[in-house]
């Protein structure tokens, strides 16, 4: 396939037949998850439940995640989230976490999934909790 050798916010080359709106959307999410959450936590117990999940997800773990809604997400963790301050839709502060997985088989896919949403993390290989962290 070929790649444009243009590279946008994401670093990554655009391939000449993927719609510039793909990447628009793409930047726009990447963008608004910067600052903005759906929801955050104040609570001290939600806050230590989202560190929690953050130790779960150490960076090129192989993990199943279930969803709150119940989907399930499979991929590589390919940056160790963190837990940090978002505004919600009615601008209070709190805070949440996104953690961003990647599929070695599907290198255009990235998945985006914010700490609080996580209902169950399943390792799949042997990286746990303290090992490979970047």
């Amino acid at each position: 396939m070929q790649t444009c050798p243009a590279r946008f916010m994401t670093g990554r080359a655009r391939s000449f037949y993927e719609p510039a709106f793909t990447v628009l959307a793409r930047r726009k999410r990447e963008r608004d998850m910067g600052r903005r959450a759906k929801h955050v936590y104040i609570d001290a117990d939600d806050i230590a439940m989202l560190e929690k999940r953050v130790d779960e997800l150490a960076v090129n773990a192989a993990v199943r995640i279930v969803k709150n809604d119940g989907e399930v997400v499979e991929g590589v963790v390919s940056v160790t989230p963190t837990v940090q301050v978002f505004l919600d839709p009615d601008d209070r502060e709190g805070m949440n976490g996104v953690v961003r997985l990647i599929d070695r088989e599907r290198p255009d896919w990235d998945g985006l999934i914010w700490l609080g949403d996580i209902r169950d993390v399943r390792h799949l290989d042997s990286v746990r909790t303290g090992t490979s962290k970047a």
